[in-house]
């Protein structure tokens, strides 16, 4: 039986947009310096509690929705077409980061005895040109203004950076938690996700969630964690 498009076209509108921050909440408002739309609880408690962003413009999505006439809902950018495609050997790859040069920088999954390292490759018309091997067990990876890599290695609960130079220190320890995903923002503020050691699940009464934010010196800023209500706890 053929679908009708309206139908089709009422399901895509229905289609919530998640906020930033939590993915979890409604929209309400929109950053136009940071670009990002976000809960009322991540807009007073994530964006507002940052020094960096205290005079960025944040406006009501209602108020949007009235200056746009024929508007009633946030919608997100889609991909309609692919510039090219292609192919690896690698059984998974996880995270890219793109440099400068058409430069990649990627973090994988081969054999056993090469768990998720790094290579930094060449996009060329048709294949990847492969200039060096990072033999690290990498979790997950960012890159910041300086053009440093910053990744948390799975043998440590230590963040490191890896220099253009290829020199690698440890900039952070996160002991007693362990690091997960790492991001830097636009402010080049280190942003990481961390948990208690042992197994992940099932979350008991003691577990610990949290995601702290860094400055660029990587001294701790903000600290959000749920706390037993489920309400979302800021500590600075």
């Amino acid at each position: 039986m053929m679908k009708s498009s309206k139908s089709t076209s009422i399901r895509k509108a229905q289609v919530p947009v998640s906020c930033y921050f939590c993915k979890g909440q409604e929209v309400k408002w929109k950053c136009d310096d940071c670009n990002v739309r976000m809960c009322n609880t991540c807009k007073d408690i994530v964006h507002q509690g940052l020094l960096s962003t205290q005079d960025h413009d944040v406006i009501s999505i209602q108020d949007i929705s009235k200056s746009t006439p024929g508007t009633h809902e946030v919608t997100s950018g889609v991909i309609s077409s692919v510039f090219n495609s292609y192919t690896t050997t690698l059984p998974a790859v996880h995270t890219l980061l793109s440099l400068d040069d058409d430069l990649l920088i990627f973090n994988y999954s081969g054999k056993t005895s090469e768990k998720h390292q790094v290579m930094k490759g060449k996009l060329l018309k048709s294949s990847i040109k492969i200039f060096k091997t990072l033999k690290k067990s990498i979790f997950d990876m960012a890159i910041n203004q300086d053009g440093e890599i910053l990744f948390r290695d799975f043998t440590n609960n230590k963040i490191e950076m890896l220099s253009p130079a290829g020199e690698i220190k440890s900039v952070l320890d996160t002991s007693p938690m362990m690091a997960l995903a790492v991001h830097i923002n636009k402010d080049n503020e280190v942003i990481v996700g961390m948990r208690e050691q042992g197994p992940p699940f099932p979350v008991q009464d003691f577990s610990v969630r949290q995601v702290i934010i860094f400055g660029s010196d990587y001294q701790r800023k903000v600290t959000l964690e749920f706390d037993k209500r489920g309400i979302n706890c800021s500590v600075t």
